[in-house]
């Protein structure tokens, strides 16, 4: 199972959204300019590590420009200019979808549902792939440095997993899967995979009241709520119906 965090401070966005994922089978696949982290994307490029290395990079990527010996010597500060160039690319072109595996992260609840206000909703693994325009998907790793991509023995492949599926280790408590679309924006995805309907701990009656009605539409969909015992800090799903 997959889940996807939906929050709002306004009790009519939240009933919006659910409406979008529940009714309409659409679901943003966001560009990472908007994200909350600055280091989205980062990677360091080489051309390879070794001489041998850099010349089967010329020679791969038809570099006709500069000489051999000439892209020797210009290689590093060439790949550094196109470094900036592709992730610059890369966070206003592609598309993300951020899911996780975990529905009871307090921490998750917290950030990304608006303090519990909010809902996540989850997914059959199947339903990537059912994502209009999808490209890849994967696991985000997490790491205290940028990652390095050796161009000239990870190839393009290698930099994809390098711009989108690698993190600091920050954000570890996330424990984030993503979907890459080719571009981002409102993508249709197939609703059958629509499995749980998850409201928080804080939702407000109105978004509560329209989720008991909606789920007279779809019984397929299990629909809970969370909640938390006075003497305990776990979170706890309820079922709504």
């Amino acid at each position: 199972m997959l889940y996807k965090f939906i929050g709002s401070n306004d009790p009519n966005d939240v009933i919006k959204n659910l409406k979008r994922f529940i009714e309409e089978g659409t679901i943003s696949a966001s560009a990472p300019t908007k994200f909350n982290d600055p280091s989205e994307c980062k990677v360091s490029i080489i051309a390879g590590e070794t001489p041998e290395e850099r010349e089967k990079f010329y020679e791969s990527f038809e570099i006709t420009s500069l000489t051999k010996d000439e892209w020797e010597n210009a290689s590093p500060q060439v790949v550094k200019n196109t470094t900036v160039v592709v992730r610059n690319e890369v966070m206003n072109m592609f598309g993300v979808v951020c899911l996780t595996p975990v529905v009871d992260s307090i921490l998750m609840w917290s950030h990304y549902s608006a303090s519990h206000k909010g809902f996540c909703i989850g997914f059959e693994d199947a339903f990537v792939k059912s994502i209009d325009d999808y490209f890849l998907f994967d696991a985000v790793r997490y790491m205290s440095c940028v990652p390095v991509c050796n161009m000239s023995v990870e190839g393009i492949q290698g930099l994809a997993q390098k711009l989108f599926f690698y993190k600091d280790s920050c954000w570890f408590y996330e424990n984030e899967r993503r979907v890459i679309t080719s571009r981002n924006g409102i993508k249709t995805f197939d609703k059958k995979y629509i499995r749980e309907v998850c409201l928080g701990h804080n939702a407000d009656p109105l978004v509560e009241a329209y989720v008991k009605e909606a789920a007279k539409n779809y019984p397929d969909i299990k629909f809970y709520k969370m909640r938390t015992d006075d003497d305990d800090y776990r979170l706890i799903r309820e079922s709504l119906i």
